[in-house]
């Protein structure tokens, strides 16, 4: 991606923060119904997502970095995103294949 001579990193950070958007907007009231099963699963798939990834660790030393911080007060700069991905790398396709 560095190497592209063309980036529009604003409309990237779009693309790749609309799932968040749509979760949280639109699919809202769909979370609210399925919430009592998540409430009662979810904190056991999320353990053992700790335990093969760190997942929550992950996640929360990312959206702590000064740099996202920086890059989310600035609207997005997939750019600087990218070099802080790190552990998310390995626990988002982790998090997608553990059973519930």
């Amino acid at each position: 991606m560095k190497k592209a001579r063309v980036c529009d990193t604003h409309n990237l950070f779009e693309i790749a923060s609309s799932s968040v958007k749509k979760m949280c907007g639109e699919r809202a009231a769909l979370l609210e119904k399925v919430k009592p099963c998540l409430t009662r699963y979810g904190d056991a798939t999320a353990q053992l997502c700790d335990s093969k990834c760190h997942g929550r660790a992950n996640v929360t030393a990312f959206l702590n970095n000064p740099a996202i911080v920086r890059a989310a007060k600035m609207g997005g700069n997939l750019l600087a995103v990218n070099d802080h991905l790190g552990g998310l790398c390995r626990f988002v396709p982790l998090s997608l294949t553990v059973p519930l």
